[in-house]
């Protein structure tokens, strides 16, 4: 038996499917006639997500402690992000912020990290990061 919440639920998306053209246009124009307010609305929503997943994953790189924000990335511990993105049906522009609704969605789950788009593209290049693959003391080294 559906609880009145599921009821609810379900009526909303049978008046959106019913109302999808309606609904779409109705978006466009106000975008249209909004768009200061939805690029601030925008920047807020991503600015939540962010500071939800570095709560969760830490305020610097796990390799060598950069902490400047522009620079940081969420990284698939155990590799497969690109496949993990594909998965959540986003390639391109938009995937970061699917991974932040999909990690905020599950509860900031584990196999995550927080690492420097340096670690994290030279870890994608050689699969080790390159502080660890020279052996660097990577906290004092890096930057």
């Amino acid at each position: 038996m559906l609880t009145r919440a599921q009821k609810y639920q379900a009526s909303q998306r049978a008046y959106v499917l019913k109302n999808q053209t309606t609904i779409r246009k109705y978006h466009k124009n106000w975008y249209a006639e909004n768009k200061d307010k939805a690029a601030q609305y925008s920047k807020e929503y991503l600015k939540k997500l962010r500071t939800g997943a570095r709560n969760a994953y830490g305020w610097s790189c796990q390799c060598c402690g950069e902490d400047i924000p522009e620079f940081l990335t969420i990284d698939h511990i155990n590799g497969g992000g690109n496949k993990h993105r594909k998965s959540l049906g986003t390639v391109g522009r938009g995937t970061g912020i699917q991974l932040l609704v999909y990690l905020r969605n599950n509860n900031w789950p584990p196999g995550y990290q927080t690492l420097c788009m340096n670690c994290n593209w030279g870890s994608r290049v050689s699969k080790v990061c390159p502080h660890q693959r020279y052996n660097l003391n990577t906290k004092e080294n890096c930057g």
